[in-house]
């Protein structure tokens, strides 16, 4: 994918709780506030490709989603 911005993509979805496990998201440099406030998100993204994003801010603020689940950030 050539997506590099999902700045607030899904913030404040209270429903939103999709399989968007597959998504390649080896392009995207900002995934700042994406699942803000988005409180039945639990999906497991941990296989996600985030080597690219430089920012994570507030990325799962007001989830529920469990750590396990969430993407390995090493920025």
């Amino acid at each position: 994918s050539n997506v590099t911005n999902m700045y607030e993509m899904f913030y404040a979805c209270e429903e939103f709780n999709q399989d968007i496990s597959k998504w390649d998201v080896s392009s995207v440099k900002d995934m700042s506030y994406m699942f803000s406030e988005c409180v039945l998100f639990s999906q497991g993204i941990s296989k996600w490709d985030v080597s690219k994003v430089e920012d994570m801010d507030d990325i799962f603020r007001g989830c529920e989603i469990r750590e396990e689940n969430k993407p390995k950030f090493n920025g």
